[in-house]
């Protein structure tokens, strides 16, 4: 029985730790440069989380706020005057907020770029077909030749 306990309280701080860890990488998507969101972007990707998708879409889309009161980044979605937020780290609805309580997380052209080949390496292997076509076409749009040794590996699959 102690060692059940064990087992499961084990797993439990595995769970909580990563989802903390998850949460930090979102969290750095907000402040700082482009560069610094770059880097973010990067970090996020490397970890694997099944975060890293659904947070980098809503970059991409401009649905990706900072909560001005305590800098934690959301995935929002609009509903009339107010903004829907879902925490990324679990996928968990967090609420409805006024708009002016949240800032845009902002995208320039090249972080635009990283985002779109990002996404393009996370969904080139997924069980979908149709995923992994909108993958190959963003890679192929982003023009970056970085992105094509994922490209050629996919086809090779």
């Amino acid at each position: 029985m102690r060692i059940l306990l064990s087992i499961l309280l084990t797993l439990f701080l595995t769970v909580s730790a990563l989802a903390q860890d998850v949460s930090a990488l979102v969290n750095a998507l907000g402040p700082g440069s482009f560069k610094d969101r770059e880097a973010a972007v990067t970090a996020l990707v490397a970890s694997a989380s099944d975060a890293s998708v659904p947070v980098l879409e809503a970059l991409s889309a401009g649905n990706l706020h900072i909560r001005k009161s305590d800098q934690k980044v959301f995935i929002t979605s609009a509903k009339g005057e107010l903004l829907t937020l879902t925490d990324p780290a679990g996928m968990a609805a967090a609420g409805d907020v006024p708009k002016t309580e949240l800032e845009k997380v902002k995208v320039n052209n090249a972080l635009r770029k990283t985002i779109q080949n990002a996404l393009g390496g996370l969904t080139l292997f997924s069980a979908d077909t149709e995923v992994r076509k909108k993958a190959a076409a963003n890679i192929l749009k982003s023009g970056d030749p970085s992105a094509l040794p994922a490209l050629e590996k996919a086809i090779a699959a």
